[in-house]
């Protein structure tokens, strides 16, 4: 049985993917990446996940757990929602960039589920605060569905207070919890 691939984001969320199901990478501290499309100014999804080696998964992550100050300018609908589709289009330009100039053998199965795929594209925004509620996951879901028209990925938005409420859009394998010295375990 394959160990599975923990992610800590934020210092204050530790996604974890089971294997074999799962293959993740910290996209955004990823070789590939940081000497790559980073260069360049692309901006980066947190994780890039591949469920069963076929469907591709592009996690954003946003904690402002204790410090929302941080995110006042941002926090409108359309300007979260504007980040959330640039690093998407980054992230899969980023993915084609490194794909001919740093062979990264670990990428190979992301690539492959980008470039073979039956179904969309995944994106998931997580967002660990309370002020996200159904309603306000929801506008988000329109909005970056709008923003991405271009890719027609399946959005989904949520936080571990939403998680278990969403019934038939849960991810198997995945769990996500806080971690020790977050401000508030919520």
């Amino acid at each position: 049985m394959s160990r599975p691939i923990r992610i800590e984001v934020e210092d204050r969320l530790r996604f974890t993917f089971e294997r074999p199901a799962w293959d993740a990478v910290k996209w955004d501290d990823d070789p590939a990446y940081l000497r790559g499309l980073q260069r360049h100014g692309g901006k980066a999804v947190d994780i890039i996940a591949t469920l069963d080696r076929r469907s591709l998964h592009l996690f954003e992550i946003k904690d402002p757990r204790g410090d929302w100050a941080t995110y006042r300018g941002q926090n409108s609908v359309d300007a979260i929602s504007q980040i959330v589709a640039d690093k998407v289009r980054d992230t899969l330009a980023g993915l084609l960039f490194c794909r001919d100039r740093h062979p990264c053998d670990h990428l190979l199965v992301h690539l492959k589920a980008l470039f073979d795929r039956d179904e969309r594209v995944f994106v998931t925004f997580w967002l660990e605060t309370i002020r996200l509620d159904p309603t306000l996951a929801m506008t988000l879901k329109t909005q970056i569905e709008k923003k991405l028209r271009w890719l027609n990925p399946s959005v989904i938005v949520t936080s571990r207070a939403l998680w278990p409420q969403m019934r038939g859009h849960g991810l198997p394998g995945l769990s996500v919890e806080s971690m020790q010295g977050a401000p508030w375990r919520g």
